[in-house]
């Protein structure tokens, strides 16, 4: 509570005396009181501070981390540590004879969420306390929870815990999880675009791309019709009096580009002029080849060391031409459910997700062309156009003449630069402008089994245009990983079955022997993230300390 709201009127008085001959310190006494009392029956009745410990909603809400920020892109972002039970559970169960926790190997360092950078040093940045919640205790006096609302509950196993999690199933239904997405009564639960915002994972941040050289290659890469060209978090392109430039469309690509490493398999199909490899031959290792399908395939991207080592040993030229196409591809990834914030290694392989969003600001300078973003989901692209010249917006299949939905801009919309989302979440596809629907998202039918995930998910285009596109961001949804009994549960009357956000590591529903919150352990609904705050250093000559300084950057409400 504000102690502004507990002020008293200033008025003109003599030093040292108050009105009705009340002393100064009197007076103050009185006000500190009163003060206290306000927030005492402020936190019983209405409104209470938890801090989160745990990485289980993360990156939503962090909990104790590291702040650690990437030597190359310049991106920040939370790294998990352990609180002090946390800590003592590991020193019992993995420490030494003195009850010490071991450290694991890689406990140091964290990799870039952002660009992917490894090997980032964390000793010597200080531990950084949780988010710290404002809990509007009587949300739910007179309604119940929503679906995909965070709230605040006691554990049932342990009811002295207080948890935070996200509220999936209501009472009644029967939750499924499959393939990432949830399942209520057998129906794939969609979320709507204020819900896709709140639980939205950042894959890439254009405004924080490290240098190009020193082991980085762009991810966003204008066609070579040109056009295009860079300008900080964007680019812009000058084609309103192109020659034909109403049916020459210029685009921009983003590519899955990764430095090193990973758990995913490219492949490319060996021609059969290539007869006489061995391809048994140790000296191919880390390639290998699969017979069946005629293909070399590896696991991770092919480092610049081992493809310089492998080429030599073969001479035949349409066999090295395969080697460096396999290692170009190899750098170009799926888009995995991995998490920053989890430091340890996971024993579990990264899945491909192809729920994704990509987010820009378009703003149009001349012309009457038009303007274009493509997404897919490896099975078929979807598009969205915008014809400046009319307004006229439409989304439909890549190669299909009718669209899925069309409508027209409002002048005015026209006449700022436009925030355009576009997202596939949960088998939908929706595009929203300036924060607003154009359309009832389409529901789109289920994946062939078998379809590959893409590695160039998203491209933006012009025809005709001067324009600028802007804060290019791609997102990911949570990847729900099953967990626990088989992926199906049945939620009571009267309770509600709850995730987090970072499903890997959570512990939840999925995996309580009594999966349902009652809702009489329900202590309230979070609002406001209001004292974020990140590590310093206070230098008082030779004597030094870690301290935590207010981030009111970070202060936001909670959806």
């Amino acid at each position: 509570m504000s102690t502004d709201a507990a002020a008293t009127p200033s008025q003109d008085v003599e030093a040292g005396s108050a009105p009705g001959g009340r002393s100064g310190f009197r007076q103050m006494t009185d006000a500190m009181l009163s003060l206290a009392i306000a927030v005492v029956l402020v936190r019983a009745f209405a409104v209470e501070g938890y801090m989160i410990s745990t990485g289980s909603m993360a990156p939503t809400l962090p909990g104790f981390h590291k702040r650690a920020a990437c030597p190359d892109c310049r991106y920040e972002f939370a790294v998990g540590v352990t609180d002090d039970d946390e800590l003592s559970q590991t020193a019992e169960h993995h420490g030494d004879a003195k009850g010490t926790a071991a450290t694991p190997p890689d406990a140091e360092t964290a990799v870039c969420p952002n660009c992917g950078r490894a090997g980032i040093d964390l000793r010597g940045v200080p531990r950084n306390q949780g988010d710290q919640l404002l809990v509007y205790k009587n949300a739910y006096l007179f309604r119940d929870p929503r679906r995909w609302e965070v709230v605040v509950f006691r554990n049932p196993d342990r009811p002295v815990q207080a948890y935070v999690k996200r509220v999936v199933g209501l009472p009644g239904e029967t939750v499924e999880i499959i393939d990432g997405d949830v399942f209520i009564d057998g129906r794939r639960v969609r979320k709507d675009l204020r819900e896709q915002r709140a639980v939205r994972i950042p894959v890439f941040d254009r405004r924080f791309s490290p240098p190009a050289g020193k082991g980085w290659q762009p991810r966003w890469v204008p066609d070579q019709s040109g056009g295009w060209s860079s300008t900080g978090d964007g680019f812009e392109i000058a084609d309103a009096n192109g020659r034909g430039s109403r049916s020459t469309v210029r685009w921009v690509t983003y590519r899955h580009w990764v430095r090193d490493g990973g758990q995913y398999r490219t492949a490319v199909k060996v021609p059969t002029q290539i007869a006489e490899v061995d391809f048994s031959f140790p000296a191919l290792y880390p390639l290998r080849y699969d017979a069946q399908r005629r293909e070399l395939w590896i696991v991770g991207a092919l480092s610049n060391a081992d493809r310089d080592r492998i080429l030599p040993t073969f001479p035949d030229p349409a066999f090295r031409r395969l080697v460096h196409r396999l290692a170009d591809e190899s750098h170009l990834s799926p888009i995995l459910d991995d998490y920053g914030y989890n430091r340890r290694r996971d024993t579990r392989r990264p899945v491909a997700v192809r729920d994704l969003m990509t987010a820009f600001t378009l703003e149009l300078t001349g012309g009457n062309g038009r303007f274009f973003t493509e997404i897919t989901d490896g099975h078929r692209r979807y598009r969205f156009q915008l014809d400046v010249g009319t307004r006229d917006v439409s989304v439909g299949v890549v190669g299909n003449k009718t669209p899925i939905a069309a409508a027209r801009l409002k002048a005015t919309a026209m006449t700022k630069p436009l925030l355009i989302e576009m997202s596939l979440f949960d088998r939908q596809l929706l595009l929203a402008v300036n924060g607003h629907p154009v359309f009832k998202p389409a529901l789109l039918e289920s994946l062939p089994k078998e379809t590959p995930a893409p590695r160039r998910p998203v491209r933006f285009g012009a025809a005709g245009l001067n324009a600028r596109v802007g804060e290019l961001r791609l997102y990911r949804d949570i990847y729900y990983t099953e967990k626990g009994r088989g992926g199906k549960w049945s939620v009571a009357d009267g309770e509600y079955f709850v995730l987090g956000d970072n499903s890997p590591i959570s512990a939840d529903s999925r995996v309580w022997p009594h999966s349902g919150v009652p809702r009489e352990l329900l202590l309230g609904k979070p609002f406001l993230v209001h004292l974020p705050s990140r590590p310093g250093r206070l230098n008082l000559g030779k004597f030094e300390m870690n301290v935590r300084i207010p981030d009111f950057s970070r202060i936001r409400y909670i959806r």
